[in-house]
Order: structure tokens, then C-alpha cells, then sequence
């Protein structure tokens, strides 16, 4: 399997990693690192996390605050896009508008 992402989520990742490091390099490092590692995860257990809105699925970063939204993608079973990382304080579904555009349901 592998992995895309969408450029508003792409922009989300970098956003958030750098906001984080405002503060602490550190954990700046440690979110990358988890974010990483939740991908490979989704990669090897694709259909394993939380059901979504419009077939998509969620499974939270470890020990963050973020949610990463993907699914796979119907014209190519073997790639998962990433649709957004989202921050849990940020209301469900606000991505949708994106997904709209792109995957017209």
C-alpha cells in the first residue's frame, strides 16, 4: 500500500508541526515521528479504524491531539489519500467541503 495526501491536509501537517515547534522543537520531532507512524499503521491495517462521514476512516495520533481522515481511494484500492489532520477541537466533518470538490458524492 501506499499513501497521498491532499494538499489542504499536507498544509494542516506542516501547519501543525510548526506550531508545535514554536514552543518545543522536541515535540515537534515526536508529533512527526507519531504522525509517521499512525500512516504506517493505516497502511498496514487499512480498514481497521474508526468508520467516518463518506466512507472515510479516522485513527488518532498517539499521545496528540490530531486525527488523521483518509480512506482508500475507489480507483486504486492500494493507495489511502489522506484527506485532513485534524486537530480534535476542530468541528467533525469540516473538511468535507474538500472532499466535496475533489469526490463528488
Amino acid at each position: 500500500m501506499k499513501f497521498v495526501f491532499q494538499k489542504q491536509a499536507l498544509e494542516e501537517y506542516r501547519e501543525a508541526a510548526a506550531y508545535i515547534a514554536e514552543t518545543s522543537e522536541q515535540n515537534s520531532r515526536l508529533f512527526i515521528e507519531r504522525v509517521e507512524a499512525t500512516i504506517d499503521y493505516i497502511l498496514k491495517h487499512p480498514d481497521s479504524n474508526i468508520r467516518g462521514r463518506h466512507g472515510t476512516l479516522r485513527r488518532k495520533i498517539h499521545r496528540q491531539s490530531h486525527w488523521i481522515v483518509n480512506r482508500r481511494l475507489p480507483s486504486d484500492l492500494d493507495t489511502v489519500e489522506i484527506i485532513a489532520i485534524a486537530h480534535e477541537r476542530r468541528g467533525e466533518g469540516y473538511w468535507e467541503d474538500r472532499f466535496n470538490k475533489i469526490h463528488p458524492l
